[in-house]
């Protein structure tokens, strides 16, 4: 169970790039000005990012720059389609795929090693600060039943914040918790917390396990096409 969990908390970290390795029913033809995701391809966003290790007693640190371009590519994935991010940082590129539909926005993320995908929605704009909503996860594998779900909350919206110097507004923060179920209580292995901002993006992303912050991720350049 605690390798499954590992695993997870890996490809959390992997949102959008944030470490190493939609939509609409017009892909690709929504800019996103309006949103707080932008869509249009050939968009760059730039993150400073540190990561720690989730190993309890490993402090190692990591620190990278991540460039995400967004891509004109769509890719159809069960019944969605996502809009594909390139990420290329310090060990190489990899695809991030990002979907938008009904006002959630979520990341898919495809593990090769199970075979399985997990979209994650991390934020929802059409709804007051305090909504949570939870989705399920299927982390069985052969030696291990496990019932999880992903919890992601709403926090605040219509909020500034300063990062790397720079401020930002009109922001919506949300927390995705990774939450397991223990003697028949959800029980929370692993925080995500999103600030994104209107016609920009994902700004900042800050995760922890267990009281231990784990990555850093800030924004620190951007471009929309």
């Amino acid at each position: 169970m605690k390798r499954t969990l590992l695993t997870l908390t890996t490809l959390l970290i992997l949102f959008f790039g944030a470490c190493k390795k939609d939509n609409s029913n017009t892909p690709g033809g929504n800019t996103g000005n309006d949103t707080y995701q932008p869509l249009s391809a050939g968009s760059t966003w730039k993150y400073r990012t540190t990561t720690v290790s989730p190993i309890p007693g490993d402090n190692t640190e990591t620190l990278d720059t991540t460039e995400n371009t967004m891509t004109a590519e769509i890719k159809k994935i069960g019944t969605k389609n996502y809009h594909v991010l390139k990420s290329v940082d310090n060990d190489g590129t990899t695809k991030t795929y990002l979907n938008f539909e009904d006002h959630v926005y979520s990341t898919i993320q495809l593990d090769d090693e199970s075979d399985k995908q997990f979209d994650l929605p991390y934020l929802n704009d059409n709804v007051a600060a305090g909504t949570s909503w939870t989705t399920a996860l299927d982390l069985s594998d052969a030696e291990n039943q496990i019932d999880a779900r992903l919890k992601t909350t709403i926090a605040e919206k219509g909020i500034s914040r300063v990062i790397l110097g720079k401020s930002y507004t009109n922001l919506i923060h949300s927390n995705v918790e990774l939450q397991v179920k223990i003697n028949g209580t959800y029980t929370t292995q692993f925080t995500q917390e999103f600030y994104v901002a209107k016609g920009i993006g994902v700004v900042a992303i800050y995760a922890n396990t267990g009281g231990k912050v784990i990555l850093k991720s800030e924004i620190f350049s951007y471009k929309i096409k």
